[in-house]
């Protein structure tokens, strides 16, 4: 009996769907077949569906955050450049609308499925243990990654979010001990910033470039393994942050990092796994 973990129960819904190409798609009907563990999981995901079904119809209008419209209207703005002397381009005001409404209902409608597809997968249970970021004195230094090329850092492909969502101890799963903040610097000692001034955050501009994204996931992947499968520009109780989720070393680990992750190690201030 082959045991499951997350990526497997990634194929597994995607195969449900009908997302597979056809050859992944005999490899995963080969072990649904053939495998009692592969069955079972197949079976659950299958009974899940009506209640799936169920959420997303009732799901009403959902206002789309002002920020993220604001960001929307400017992307459209740089699409259509300034024009040509003699020519204009039309931009269909209709399509951008129904566009804009498409994505607030797919972010209701992917964190209603996220909430009762976490409940069926979990085929092991199991709470969620917490890790705070180490105090100053005593962390353990992870090295300062380099910053291979793109294909030299086996990260996998992320989900790359920008919800600006507020995330908290208990939103994320559980709680901790204080509020720390530590940064991993070469040379076995950290430089840790407790509780630091909100009044004037750093944002995550610095990170919007890919390869300084690449340098902040390599630091998380050197210090926890797994892959990252989501990466959400976002806040964590009142501060930019980055929440990262990692998959593929048997559970699921929320990382949370400041905005300097990757200069000097991954700049963690909270983690948690299930």
């Amino acid at each position: 009996m082959s045991p499951i973990n997350d990526t497997d129960l990634d194929r597994l819904a995607d195969y449900a769907a009908g997302l597979l190409d056809p050859q992944e798609e005999r490899r995963v009907d080969e072990l649904v077949r053939t495998d009692p563990a592969w069955r079972q999981a197949h079976q659950e995901i299958a009974d899940a569906q009506p209640r799936i079904d169920a959420a997303l119809a009732g799901l009403g209008p959902v206002a789309m955050p002002q920020d993220v419209a604001d960001r929307l209207d400017a992307a459209f703005a740089r699409e259509t450049g300034p024009a040509d002397p003699g020519t204009a381009k039309v931009i269909d005001i209709s399509r951008r609308r129904r566009w804009t409404r498409l994505a607030a209902g797919t972010t209701a409608a992917a964190a209603a499925v996220a909430a009762i597809f976490a409940g069926v997968v979990a085929l092991s249970g199991g709470g969620l243990q917490n890790n705070a970021a180490p105090s100053s004195g005593q962390g353990v230094a992870a090295p300062r990654p380099n910053l291979p090329s793109q294909n030299a850092l086996a990260l996998g492909p992320a989900t790359v979010l920008h919800t600006g969502t507020d995330y908290t101890r208990r939103s994320i799963g559980g709680t901790a001990d204080g509020d720390k903040t530590a940064t991993s610097v070469p040379g076995g000692a950290p430089n840790a910033q407790t509780n630091p001034d909100l009044s004037a955050p750093e944002d995550l501009g610095r990170l919007n470039d890919p390869v300084a994204l690449r340098g902040c996931l390599a630091a998380i992947v050197a210090v926890h393994g797994g892959t990252p499968s989501v990466v959400d520009y976002a806040r964590f109780e009142g501060r930019p942050a980055l929440v990262v989720i990692l998959v593929g070393t048997g559970a699921r680990r929320v990382v949370v990092v400041g905005p300097q992750c990757g200069v000097a190690g991954p700049a963690e201030i909270y983690t948690a796994t299930q």
